[in-house]
């Protein structure tokens, strides 16, 4: 038998499969921190408002799904404006062929996939208008309409992006970084950049790598940044190959190879990385970690 913390609490979970000793949301209730509860949109489109939400406002709730205290974890919030943990909803999609909330059995909005799609779908329709117009994209001309739709796909992205969707990480990372149709925010872009990096998209980890590189949206690390290069370089992702060259040539965050840039500068340049091939170029010409070859 479980052991409740109280009358309410026992009629909440008169259910079979009550976690054995009930720990009170006293007990449970983070220190501090902070952790951002967001919405998502309807397969049509519809707004549904995206909010940012301390713990503290989530301390006495918990996830109806695993039955943790949301503010243990990051948590989003359905277009019905229940909220589980993300993690939750995204294996909840994965084993269930009912795709309704919990609580209230509420249809799901589309999963972080079918979302993604949509927002890239909302977002090229303006993005080719604004190339067809001035071929510059000067995405503060928007209309109030084009205003409209970005802020759906905005939302969406973030939706998907919230499930653990790496596509959607990057490409929110990529708007809020230029600031296209959303408030460029680089500290947000670098956020996301490290979300996607983490599940091994290269793009990410690339971008993530120039952010740290340079110290745009996080602090200045060139030793994360060079790390973050190699991982993408092994991926084969050219523009990483030639970076991960120059901190290797130059000795940025890493020990100074030569011999182990020429190696990088070498596979971007066999891809047809154009900087690459100039580097290489060079090193042959000066006979920087490769024997000098001026025909070659």
């Amino acid at each position: 038998a479980a052991d409740y913390c109280s009358k309410a609490c026992q009629k909440q979970h008169w259910k079979n499969g009550h976690k054995g000793v009930c720990i009170t949301p006293e007990e449970r209730r983070p220190h501090s921190g902070t952790s951002a509860v967001r919405a998502t949109k309807g397969a049509a489109g519809e707004a549904v408002e995206t909010t940012a939400v301390p713990k503290s406002a989530n301390d006495d709730k918990e996830c109806a799904i695993c039955l943790d205290c949301l503010a243990s974890a990051e948590a989003i919030a359905l277009p019905c404006k229940h909220a589980f943990h993300a993690e939750c909803v995204s294996s909840m999609r994965k084993l269930t062929q009912n795709q309704a909330c919990p609580v209230c059995r509420a249809e799901l909005s589309p999963g972080p996939k079918r979302a993604f799609e949509e927002a890239v779908r909302r977002y090229l329709v303006i993005d080719r208008r604004l190339a067809r117009e001035d071929g510059a994209r000067d995405w503060t001309a928007l209309t109030i309409e084009e205003h409209n739709e970005m802020d759906v796909a905005i939302a969406l992205f973030r939706g998907a992006a919230s499930e653990g969707y790496a596509l959607a990480q990057f490409n929110l990372g990529v708007l809020l970084e230029n600031g296209w149709g959303v408030a460029k925010n680089d500290v947000e872009a670098a956020k996301w950049f490290r979300k996607g990096a983490e599940q091994g998209h290269d793009d990410a980890q690339y971008n993530l790598g120039v952010m740290l590189k340079n110290g745009h949206g996080v602090a200045k690390n060139e030793v994360e940044a060079a790390k973050w290069f190699r991982k993408a370089a092994g991926q084969g992702y050219a523009s990483a190959q030639l970076n991960l060259g120059v901190v290797l040539m130059k000795g940025w965050g890493v020990v100074k190879d030569e011999v182990e840039a020429v190696k990088w500068f070498r596979k971007a340049a066999e891809q047809g990385n154009a900087g690459a091939q100039y580097s290489m170029g060079m090193v042959l010409m000066n006979g920087q970690g490769v024997a000098k070859n001026e025909v070659e």
